[in-house]
This record gives C-alpha cells, sequence and structure tokens, in this order.
C-alpha cells in the first residue's frame, strides 16, 4: 500500500503535475501495490474516516 498525504491541492496545480502523479500511480500498480491519495485539508479535517479507509483496505489483506 502506498498512502500519499499531498494530493490534488499540492501536486496537481499544472496539467504535468497531475500526469506524473498518474505515472507514479499506474507504475506502482502494475508492481502491485495499492494507491490511496489524499488532500492535506482531508488529512487535517478527516483523519477518522482516512484511517477507517485504510483500516478496511488492510483488513483485506
Amino acid at each position: 500500500m502506498c498512502v500519499y498525504t499531498d494530493g490534488h491541492t499540492y501536486h496537481e496545480r499544472t496539467e504535468e503535475q497531475a500526469q506524473r502523479d498518474k505515472r507514479i500511480d499506474r507504475k506502482l500498480q502494475e508492481l502491485g501495490f495499492q494507491v490511496l491519495r489524499y488532500t492535506g485539508k482531508d488529512v487535517n479535517e478527516n483523519t477518522d474516516i482516512i484511517v477507517a479507509e485504510i483500516d478496511k483496505w488492510l483488513e483485506k489483506y
């Protein structure tokens, strides 16, 4: 599992940055990783939801 905590607010300000993030996600998925992305705002405002999502994913594996 790969968890990014910058997401849209930080990296996707330009099309080039968005495409770079997508390429990284695809490569990691090809290697068998699940990629989860969260914005800094989400981390600060919705920590419980994020932790629950990660816990739910971990329970599967």
